[in-house]
């Protein structure tokens, strides 16, 4: 604990030395316990000292949950049957462990189950004289958003958003018609339609980070939370929803600030904080030339810190010229 309060005061130094009025430090599960215990202890001292809880654990997390949930239902066999992925590496994504691996399995099983989704419910809409209740406008627009899907201009901004107003009046309650249907006709649609909300709710947590929307990144972390909970992820069921309340109670500058999507650095690079962290720092630590195992001198230990992202850019220089590349994983 003693580690942690010298980091968030040095923190808040560093902040008041540059002349901004509140220090924001992230932490992952296990330090933002103990940094929320320390600030609560402390009340005076870190009043104006903001805790976030690291997104890139949290989602790890959360894709275990859905791989605890829908694993031996089939998720898995049809992962690793499909030729995709091998046994041993769909267990590895299924766990949170292969970040990057499991975000795009995720994603593709979405992308096929969604289709397969969608003939059903026009099947449907066809036999219960639904495809007659949704105006040609809406087919119309649809063909434009297609058509100008990789233009940025504002008049493709504006036909998605006619398009999702469209959406949302025309087609959306027949969906909810249709999966209510569903739900009554087969246990299985029901199983695996849950499967694709659950994954909506990683895909949207992503692009808030990505696209730097705070309210989107509040919603989906409070939708996370019924998943922790039913597979009994004890300290993500404790503390997230602290981390949430504490959000939510943040001053208006901050507030104002985390808006305007200052929460989320890099305009083209969104991601998390402790993301960044881990495939840096920590990966540098733990690789070829990583302090770990080598040493506990503390001296030692602070010179690696300081000098590693210099010995970093000459090792990058020198495989540029051997011609020699490293698959990020």
């Amino acid at each position: 604990m003693s580690t942690v309060y010298t980091t968030m005061k040095k923190c808040m130094d560093m902040s008041k030395e540059v002349g901004q009025d509140f220090a924001i430090q992230t932490f992952d599960q296990q330090l933002y316990a103990v940094s929320q215990q320390v600030k609560w202890s402390m009340p005076e001292v870190f009043q104006s000292h903001i805790l976030r809880l690291g997104g890139f654990h949290t989602l790890s997390c959360f894709i275990a949950c859905i791989g605890k949930l829908w694993s031996d239902g089939g998720l898995r066999d049809l992962m690793a049957d499909s030729g995709v992925y091998a046994g041993c590496t769909v267990d590895q994504m299924l766990l949170g462990k292969q970040f990057n691996l499991s975000v795009r399995g995720l994603t593709l099983v979405y992308e096929a189950l969604r289709s397969l989704w969608f003939v059903s419910f026009f099947r449907w809409c066809e036999e219960n004289d639904g495809i007659d209740a949704i105006p040609k406008d809406v087919w119309v627009m649809l063909s434009k958003c297609q058509a100008k899907f990789s233009d940025e201009s504002e008049s493709y901004k504006d036909a998605l958003n006619e398009l999702t107003i469209m959406y949302i009046t025309h087609v959306l309650p027949l969906t909810v018609r249709f999966r209510n249907w569903g739900y009554l006709e087969s246990s299985t649609f029901k199983y695996w339609d849950m499967f694709l909300n659950a994954v909506e709710v990683m895909l949207q947590n992503i692009r808030a980070e990505r696209e730097s929307l705070w309210s989107l990144h509040l919603h989906t972390t409070t939708d996370m939370l019924p998943y922790f909970f039913i597979t009994n992820r004890t300290n993500y069921s404790r503390w997230t929803p602290v981390y949430i309340l504490d959000m939510l109670d943040i001053p208006h500058k901050v507030q104002s600030a985390f808006d305007s999507g200052k929460f989320a650095k890099g305009t083209f690079n969104g991601i998390w904080s402790d993301m960044a962290t881990e495939k840096t720092i920590i990966k540098d630590s733990k690789g070829h030339g990583g302090i770990v195992g080598l040493t506990r001198n503390k001296s030692a230990l602070i010179r690696w810190t300081l000098t590693r992202h210099v010995l970093g850019y000459f090792g990058s220089e020198m495989r540029d010229r051997a011609g020699l590349s490293i698959e990020m994983k």
